[in-house]
């Protein structure tokens, strides 16, 4: 298991895809923390018909990463 504790954006999005084509034995997964960055991974695997492990990253309280959960 391969767990990307960042958020791929850009051309970091392709470059993962690329890895999970390239390593099918390997289960794949990120962080999210906006919802722009979770689209684009989203439309991304939807062209490629990769299917996408993905965490919200939030910020509980430490303000080190994370996006605030909604009250």
């Amino acid at each position: 298991d391969v767990l990307l504790a960042y958020q791929p954006w850009g051309p970091k999005v392709a470059r993962l895809l690329q890895l999970i084509q390239q390593y099918p034995k390997t289960q794949f997964a990120c962080l999210v923390d906006h919802a722009l960055a979770a689209a684009a991974l989203q439309e991304a695997a939807r062209q490629t018909s990769i299917q996408l492990r993905v965490f919200i990253d939030l910020n509980i309280g430490m303000n080190r990463t994370g996006i605030a959960p909604a009250s």
